[in-house]
């Protein structure tokens, strides 16, 4: 089974705001094809310029959405382009304490979603590094372009202790900081309340770095995965009063994140999430 609705994008996008406390996580605007709604969202938060004022062309066979910052195109129905200069964003280098601008997809998934009913969760892409500008002078550790690809398990059991608590499984196929990223987990610092975060070392599910230039394929399970990344939000803290059968997937979203003044081009082709 497919977890991804239009995982071929034929419906276009709905746009969310710039600020999730502010704008919430409704549609601003719909950059749609045809009549049908958009399954998948178009997320831009804490950039400085606004989607909803920005240019969405169609030609034969590509569409892109664009703003002087940003830009997503979709090619083919299976192949996209995310691009992001934060040298329009930033007027100076980020402060640490600072947010950062986002361009990334996202989508719900609500059907044959439960982990107890899985056998596998086959997380699957091709990605290859297509640009990377970095206009940096006097980086600090805090400044990296990020490319990022998120599931998020949910605690859907009404009679958990932890009902809707979540965690961020990240799969960061590029940060340009390392070769390969290392293992990370941590509270999600970017709000208040955040959750936790569980990033996989680059080692555990790409063959090679995107720095080479060529095309990265990424084919995991991460079924098997699930207890562990459990137990260790649970060792900090988080979770505590889950077990694995009340888990859902319930959430995708990939993209940049880019925290430091560098422009960013990643290419994605034949984006799946498969489970049997």
């Amino acid at each position: 089974m497919e977890l991804l609705a239009d995982e071929e994008f034929r419906r276009g996008f709905n746009l969310k705001g710039l600020n999730s406390i502010r704008d919430g996580h409704g549609a601003i605007k719909s950059f749609r094809l045809g009549e049908r709604t958009p399954k998948w969202f178009l997320c831009q938060w804490n950039s400085r310029h606004n989607l909803i004022d920005g240019n969405f062309t169609v030609e034969d066979g590509k569409y892109n959405i664009c703003d002087e910052s940003k830009s997503l195109t979709v090619i083919n129905n299976r192949k996209l382009v995310f691009e992001l200069d934060a040298g329009k964003e930033y007027s100076a280098p980020r402060k640490e304490s600072e947010a950062w601008p986002h361009l990334l997809i996202e989508q719900e998934i609500t059907a044959n979603n439960a982990v107890k009913d899985l056998k596998k969760i086959i997380c699957h892409a091709r990605f290859k590094l297509l640009e990377f500008t970095n206009f940096m002078d006097g980086e600090k550790e805090y400044h990296a372009a990020q490319f990022v690809w998120v599931l998020t398990l949910k605690d859907c059991n009404p009679k958990s202790p932890s009902f809707n608590s979540f965690i961020w499984v990240v799969f960061c196929p590029f940060d340009s900081r390392y070769e390969l990223v290392p293992l990370f987990t941590q509270q999600d610092k970017a709000l208040p309340d955040g959750e936790f975060i569980y990033s996989f070392a680059g080692k555990d599910f790409m063959p090679k770095s995107l720095w080479d230039g060529e095309e990265t394929e990424v084919n995991f399970d991460l079924y098997p995965r699930i207890p562990h990344i459990l137990e260790t939000a649970q060792s900090k803290g988080f979770m505590t009063g889950s077990k694995a059968k009340d888990l859902v997937v319930s959430s995708t979203n990939m993209g940049f994140e880019i925290t430091g003044t560098y422009k960013c081009r990643v290419s994605v082709e034949d984006l799946k999430i498969i489970t049997e």
